[in-house]
C-alpha cells in the first residue's frame, strides 16, 4: 500500500515508458568512484555513499545511485555547491532531497542530495540494511525488479515502493 505522498508521486510517473532490468554491473563502484571525485570537487568533506540496486549487488536499471546525506542546515548551500558541478536539479523538495543526473562511461548515475534527518533517508537505511541481513528478503527484492522488466515506469514503481513499505513496516516491528 502507498502513502497519499507516494500515490501522488508515482500517479506523475509514465504510464507508457517501459522499464528495463540488467544484471548487476561489476564496475559499479569504479563508476561510483568517478562520480564521488566530481561531488568532492565543491563538497570536499562530504559523505558520499553508493545505495541502491549497486551497492546489494542485485539487477537494476544499469544505473547507479549516489547519495550525498546533509544535516538541514547544509541542504541549500550543498545543493549549490553540487549545482556548479551536475547543473540544475531535476528534481527538488525543499529540506529533503535534491536529484541531479550525471553519467559514469554511459552509466547513469542519479545523484541526491538528501536531508539526513529525513523520514526518506532515515527509511532507505532501514530498508537496504533489512535487505542485507536477510538474504532471501533480498532475493525476493531483485526477483520483483527482474520481473518488473518492461512493465510500465509507474506500475514498476508502484509495486517496488509497496515492497519497500512491506519491508519498513517489517522492520519496525522487529
Amino acid at each position: 500500500m502507498l502513502t497519499p505522498e507516494q500515490e501522488k508521486w508515482v500517479s506523475h510517473l509514465s504510464d507508457s515508458d517501459k522499464i528495463k532490468i540488467y544484471p548487476w554491473d561489476p564496475f559499479s563502484a569504479a563508476k561510483f568512484d568517478k562520480i564521488t571525485g566530481k561531488i568532492k570537487t565543491v563538497l570536499p568533506r562530504a559523505v558520499i555513499e553508493l545505495r541502491g540496486a549497486a551497492a546489494m549487488k542485485i539487477s537494476g536499471q544499469k544505473e547507479i545511485d549516489v547519495y550525498v546525506p546533509v544535516f538541514p542546515a547544509d541542504f541549500d548551500d550543498s545543493i549549490k555547491k553540487i549545482s556548479v558541478v551536475f547543473g540544475k536539479p531535476r528534481s527538488y523538495y525543499s529540506l529533503q532531497r535534491a536529484r541531479f543526473v550525471d553519467y559514469a562511461n554511459e552509466t547513469k548515475a542519479e545523484i541526491f542530495v538528501i536531508n539526513k534527518e529525513s523520514e526518506q533517508w532515515l527509511n532507505c537505511l532501514k530498508f537496504e540494511n533489512y535487505l542485507v541481513k536477510n538474504p532471501d528478503m533480498l532475493k525476493k527484492y531483485e526477483k520483483l525488479k527482474e520481473l518488473g522488466c518492461d512493465l510500465s515506469v509507474r506500475e514498476y514503481y508502484r509495486r517496488k515502493t509497496e515492497f519497500i513499505n512491506s519491508i519498513i513496516k517489517i522492520g519496525k516491528q522487529e
